[in-house]
């Protein structure tokens, strides 16, 4: 038991990756899935009611309007690369690089949900997947959840400033 407590504690921040992002298929998934029970519920409303022109109308144009933002959110998603070198989180997109800080919004094991922050940008947000690499997917989650050392550079994790995260 020492042996492995004596490793863990010589290492002292998980290996450089580098992992494409795109648009994610979970993100849609979800999206579409909202949007669909939507229609189905506004639909079952209108039928019991027989109001198709009152109050059903404006609701289902409430749905159109959302199902339409949650479309062009999806196909808008930034795509790049997130690359962590051991020190420090960059952003890569189109030749343009730049340092970000990530958060760890949601993880569902085959996908994740980061919000990352640059230099003096505004926050957005990504969907890595598993599917995107498969070979490089547990590289990217261990230097997600690593803790960065003191001796790192100032471009520290949001995530390590939170109480408790679970390893993946």
């Amino acid at each position: 038991m020492p042996a492995l407590s004596h490793n863990l504690s010589c290492m002292r921040s998980a290996p450089a990756v580098s992992y494409p992002v795109g648009r994610s298929f979970f993100h849609v998934s979800v999206a579409a899935g909202v949007s669909a029970l939507g229609a189905v519920v506004l639909t079952a409303w209108g039928v019991q009611t027989g109001d198709v022109r009152g109050h059903v109308l404006i609701c289902a144009g409430v749905w159109l309007v959302c199902a339409t933002v949650g479309y062009w959110g999806w196909v808008n998603t930034p795509c790049g690369t997130l690359s962590w070198d051991g020190q420090v989180w960059t952003w890569g997109k189109a030749g343009d690089v730049c340092h970000v800080s990530i958060e760890l919004v949601l993880d569902t094991q085959s996908s994740l949900l980061l919000r990352l922050v640059g230099e003096a940008q505004r926050p957005f947000w990504v969907w890595p997947e598993r599917r995107a690499q498969p070979l490089r997917w547990l590289a990217l989650r261990r230097a997600i959840y690593a803790r960065p050392t003191a001796s790192n550079s100032p471009h520290l994790d949001v995530l390590s400033n939170r109480s408790s995260s679970a390893p993946p």
